[in-house]
C-alpha cells in the first residue's frame, strides 16, 4: 500500500519541482536591433529647427578710477600698535607717532583712562619685562623687570 501511494505521488512531486513554463532566451541581435530602432525613433522625433544664436554686442566694463575715497575721522578713536618691534600710537585723523625705538616691544594695551599704554619689552638676553608709557610718548618706566622677578624668586618666562 505504501509503495503504491509513493509511486502514485512521485509524478506529482516531480511535476511540482519543474518550472511551469520555459523562460524565453533573448537573441542579442534582436535586442541590438530593437535598441537602435528606439534611438532612431527618438532622433526622428527631436529633429526640429534649433534657434540660431545671435551674438550679443560687447558690454562695456567700467574701468576703476583713481579717485581716493573720502577720509572719515572717527572722533575719539585711538590706536596703539607695533611695527618692527616699535610702539606707535595714532589718534583718528592724525599722523601716527612713534613712542619707542628699541625694536623689542609687543602687546600694547591702553589703561582704562586711555592716558597710558602698557606693553611688553623682551631684550634678547633677558626675560620679558612690562613697561608703561604715557600716550604722548613721555614718562616711560619699567613696571616689572627681570631683576625684580629674580629678587622675588618668581623665575617666570
Amino acid at each position: 500500500m505504501k509503495r503504491k501511494t509513493i509511486i502514485a505521488l512521485l509524478p506529482l512531486i516531480l511535476a511540482s519541482c519543474a518550472p511551469a513554463q520555459a523562460i524565453p532566451i533573448a537573441n542579442p541581435t534582436d535586442v541590438h536591433k530593437t535598441a537602435i530602432a528606439a534611438v532612431w525613433k527618438d532622433v526622428a522625433l527631436t529633429q526640429t529647427a534649433l534657434p540660431t544664436i545671435t551674438p550679443l554686442p560687447p558690454t562695456l566694463t567700467p574701468t576703476p578710477t583713481s579717485t581716493p575715497l573720502p577720509f572719515k575721522t572717527l572722533d575719539g578713536l585711538r590706536v596703539a600698535y607695533i611695527i618692527n618691534g616699535n610702539l606707535y600710537v595714532q589718534d583718528s585723523g592724525k599722523q601716527a607717532m612713534q613712542l619707542t625705538y628699541r625694536g623689542q616691544e609687543s602687546n600694547p594695551k591702553f589703561t582704562d583712562d586711555g592716558q597710558k599704554i602698557i606693553f611688553d619689552r623682551a631684550p634678547e638676553s633677558q626675560q620679558r619685562q612690562i613697561y608703561s608709557i604715557n600716550s604722548d610718548g613721555s614718562g616711560e618706566r619699567a613696571l616689572v623687570t627681570s631683576d625684580l622677578l629674580l629678587t622675588l624668586g618668581s623665575g617666570y618666562d
